[in-house]
């Protein structure tokens, strides 16, 4: 069989976006709504911020680029143009932080705790 391949126009880069574990919503559907702001900073670390939680990620490069193409039927050809290509992937695999606002965060009063672990299982907990 033989396919044939050619080039579109204008063949961007894209990346690849991994997480890891299972990305929930209320909504039915999460196909073309806003997930979260994606920020690389100047050292080249990318963050992700989905509602009230930050992920920090890693670039990974792949060692075989991969290709996007889109299917054209032509009578009774078929060929495939290559809209991408995909070298690089960031990869999301930590636990999220969560993100308190900033007034809640300078409101927030911090207590110093002091943790015994008593005979018979029991703790004794102190707030000072």
């Amino acid at each position: 069989m033989k396919l044939l391949i050619q080039f579109s126009k204008e063949v961007n880069e894209w990346f690849l976006i991994e997480f890891q574990g299972e990305i929930q919503s209320k909504d039915e559907k999460l196909s073309m709504k806003k997930l979260g702001e994606l920020k690389i900073s100047q050292e080249g670390n990318p963050t992700i911020q989905i509602g009230n939680h930050l992920i920090n990620g890693n670039f990974i490069k792949f060692k075989k680029p991969l290709i996007v193409t889109k299917k054209i039927k032509e009578e009774e050809n078929t060929k495939y143009e290559i809209i991408a290509i995909i070298r690089n992937k960031i990869l999301f695999d930590q636990r999220p932080k969560p993100i308190l606002p900033e007034n809640v965060q300078k409101n927030l009063r911090r207590f110093p705790i002091k943790i015994e672990i008593m005979k018979l299982n029991k703790i004794k907990i102190e707030i000072n």
